[in-house]
């Protein structure tokens, strides 16, 4: 906030005493000056504090009008007159010259060097022009957030940021299509001004230029910028004259965000933005083909191979890194994932290095195998100990039983045991032990043959065996035997 005289007066009370009442509205005082010429106006820019002994002051009434009236002309806000060795007394002919140019006379004790006051302006004009730099940063840390929080949407993001910029410049502020319609003004009531403002931007669009204007309305000047590209339309904010500096460094940086805004909500940028989420969720509704669809009109392309990763929540997902990844679903007790085979490793390593809890990597499946993938692999997640992990497409250990037959049968025990809806292995052991008759197999459990049937199709989906496969049946039947199970 700039210095006025108003403000100067009351900081330096014993100092420099007004004659008479201070005009208002308060002037801004843009800098203190000494001066014992006649006419000390070629040295002035208008605003100034003339300070004077009157060592060379003419006595009579006529002169000393001529010289306060040049002053007053010149845009002088004040008449400091220094009592003292000169002038023990302030002059009545000054007074009165003074009192009819309209010029405030302000008196300066003996005992008060001129220093004292130029030093307490420029000390104020320094404060003032840090507290103007903290507004302004402050101001500028408000637009950004105006433009990224909040409801999204490019209409929402524009009018929060007008809103922000009006406040701080203390004056009103619009965005303006390129059309001249002003979309979004604040305060409301300065919806005639924007309107105004938005035939200027008819103007410069009629002359080919994508350019800024500045330009007087009434009692403001109005700045005029455009955002972005040709078709992000114009930011105006006005102001009463003149304009303060942070307006414009304020005005460009409501373009600056909005243009960023603008390029964060186009279409492509919000369907990659949401993208994984969706997909996810659109996966656990068994939708394959709507999450494809879904990546290809992102732009982005399906992979045919994929690798399914799921991981218990013992670290929030905020807390995970970022992790790029075609499909992300989370549930309050895991977080699973999909990404394309080549780049499953080193996403999963990431998540494996930030998470306190387990999970498992499953191997490459064919895309059209997913849905499948996603429950095999959060059942053999639930079955985990905690903190295990595992890579089920990397290269097995040696010892154990590893033979083709005994790694699926190992992979699907832990995987049937793991669910928790239904019992899976006892199911699958009295299938087994009644040679794979449903009847017989119902009336051993005591139920319906219908709920036999459902639990088989459960079996293969969730073990990914087939338990009317010979072979696959009699390694299955073995490891029952041995875990003492069947």
């Amino acid at each position: 906030m700039a210095t006025t005289l108003d403000a100067l007066v009351d900081a330096l009370q014993r100092d420099l005493v007004p004659t008479a009442q201070l005009p208002s509205p308060a002037r801004v005082v843009t800098g203190v000056h000494i001066s014992e010429l006649l006419d000390p106006t070629p040295f002035l820019n208008g605003g100034e504090l003339l300070l004077t002994t009157g060592m060379d002051l003419p006595k009579q009434i006529t002169p000393l009008t001529g010289y306060v009236t040049r002053l007053a002309g010149a845009g002088v806000v004040a008449l400091g007159f220094g009592i003292g060795p000169v002038h023990p007394l302030l002059p009545a002919p000054l007074r009165t010259a003074a009192e009819r140019a309209g010029l405030p006379l302000l008196l300066v004790p003996a005992d008060t060097p001129f220093q004292t006051i130029v030093t307490h302006f420029f000390a104020s004009e320094r404060r003032a022009e840090s507290r103007g730099l903290t507004g302004a940063l402050g101001a500028m840390h408000a637009l950004v957030r105006a433009a990224t929080h909040g409801e999204p949407g490019r209409e929402q993001a524009c009018r929060q940021v007008i809103r922000v910029l009006a406040g701080a410049v203390d004056g009103w502020a619009a965005h303006i299509e390129s059309s001249g319609h002003p979309d979004a003004v604040w305060p409301r009531s300065a919806a005639g001004n924007a309107r105004r403002a938005g035939r200027e931007v008819g103007r410069i669009r009629a002359a080919g230029a994508l350019a800024g204007a500045t330009f007087p309305l009434g009692g403001d000047d109005v700045l005029l910028q455009p955002v972005g590209a040709a078709d992000g339309g114009y930011v105006a904010c006005g102001h009463r004259r003149p304009i303060p500096a942070q307006l414009r460094h304020l005005t460009l940086a409501a373009c600056a965000v909005l243009d960023l805004a603008a390029s964060r909500m186009s279409d492509n940028a919000l369907l990659r933005a949401a993208g994984p989420a969706v997909v996810g969720r659109l996966l656990a509704l068994g939708r394959v083909d709507a999450a494809t669809d879904y990546v290809r009109a992102g732009g982005a392309q399906w992979p045919d191979v994929v690798r399914v990763g799921c991981a218990v929540n013992g670290t929030p997902l905020a807390g995970l890194p970022h992790v790029d990844a075609l499909a992300r679903h989370c549930d309050p007790e895991r977080t699973t994932w999909v990404w394309a085979a080549p780049e499953a490793p080193a996403a999963w390593d990431r998540v494996a290095r930030a998470s306190r809890g387990g999970g498992v990597l499953g191997p490459a499946v064919a895309s059209r195998a997913v849905v499948d993938e996603l429950g095999r692999i959060a059942a053999r997640t639930a079955a985990l100990a905690p903190g295990q992990w595992q890579d089920l497409g990397a290269a097995p250990a040696s010892g154990g039983d590893q033979t083709p037959g005994g790694e699926v049968v190992e992979q699907a025990l832990a995987a049937l045991s793991g669910y928790r809806r239904a019992d899976l292995v006892g199911t699958l052991s009295a299938y087994l032990g009644h040679r794979g008759r449903i009847e017989g197999t119902a009336d051993a459990l005591g139920v319906h043959r219908n709920t036999i049937r459902h639990r088989l199709a459960l079996i293969a989906r969730v073990g990914d065996v087939d338990v009317d496969d010979p072979d696959t049946a009699a390694h299955l039947w073995l490891a029952l035997r041995r875990e003492g199970l069947a």
